[in-house]
């Protein structure tokens, strides 16, 4: 028994390994908070592998084991753990983003049945409350064919999924506006900052800005249409009950909470600030500046 007991706690104790880097590079990134995913990783095995022939699964999450596996690919081969953003970006630059929102996506499946379904009390209760009691008997009157919790759980990992899309999103319109090309490292004038240069300091210009007039709150973009279960899509819309929007504004604000989410184009830019490959920007932006005033 004690050999069992040892067994279980390095397994354990291997997964919160695994994830260290991938969590705080998650929150130096995006700014979401890296312990509650270390808290999911006290609860869960964690293992990497190959899936069958013809799979293009990078991720799935067993719910007999508490078990996440992800493809070979996802493991970091200098250290063996979960790659890093960085790692992921360096890898795939274009697309990282879809390995990160699969990863969310996975972890998501796992947080809920093992810390949100277990609750008592708090934030996670409540949050379990509203799928369980609500949300769970909308998909058995409205999609009947499949189990009503898994849907539940399909729902809450893509909803996770759209919440990683929507954030890249938001940083790419951040840097669009902002003139800045992040996989050729340099930058450009787009109208707007035209009319900046004219009247910022070298030192404001210097510095990336939200620039839009909407700087509205992620969470009314974050929402899902398409769940995918057993190989089949299914499409919200289709049911004959409209989806309440309260239960995504409940499923946000468990996760703005537990994860610390930031939940405008502000709050992103702080990130954006300390991303290594947009270093550029300030020498880039007063190089700008300096060739429109000395033209003056």
């Amino acid at each position: 028994m004690k050999v069992m007991i040892v067994l279980c706690s390095l397994l354990i104790f291997n997964s919160v390994h695994a994830l260290e880097s991938f969590s705080k590079s998650l929150e130096d990134r995006l700014g979401i908070s890296s312990a509650r995913v270390l808290e999911v990783g006290d609860k869960i095995r964690i293992k990497f592998g190959k899936f069958s022939r013809g799979s293009t699964a990078a991720a799935s999450y067993n719910p007999i084991f508490n078990t996440i596996k992800f493809n070979k690919d996802l493991q970091s081969i200098r250290t063996k753990k979960l790659k890093t953003i960085s790692e992921l970006r360096k890898e795939s630059p274009y697309s990282y983003q879809v390995s990160l929102a699969t990863i969310f996506h996975e972890l998501g499946h796992a947080e809920l049945d093992t810390i949100i379904e277990e609750s008592k009390t708090g934030i996670d209760r409540d949050l379990y409350n509203t799928l369980n009691d609500e949300v769970g008997p909308w998909f058995k009157r409205n999609f009947p064919r499949i189990k009503s919790w898994d849907g539940v759980h399909e729902l809450y990992g893509y909803y996770r999924t759209s919440v990683i899309e929507i954030l890249f999103q938001e940083i790419d319109s951040i840097l669009l506006q902002n003139g800045i090309n992040q996989y050729q490292s340099r930058c450009f004038l787009p109208q707007r900052l035209k009319e900046l240069i004219k009247t910022q300091s070298r030192e404001e210009f210097s510095n990336l800005q939200v620039l839009s007039n909407d700087n509205s709150s992620l969470d009314e973009k974050v929402s899902v249409q398409y769940i995918f279960i057993r190989g089949r899509d299914y499409n919200l819309a289709d049911a004959r009950e409209v989806f309440k929007k309260k239960w995504f504004h409940a499923m946000w604000n468990h996760l703005q909470k537990v994860y610390d989410l930031p939940t405008n184009k502000t709050d992103l830019l702080e990130n954006l600030n300390n991303w290594s490959e947009l270093k550029f920007i300030s020498s880039c932006r007063q190089k700008l500046w300096d060739d429109y005033h000395s033209m003056k």
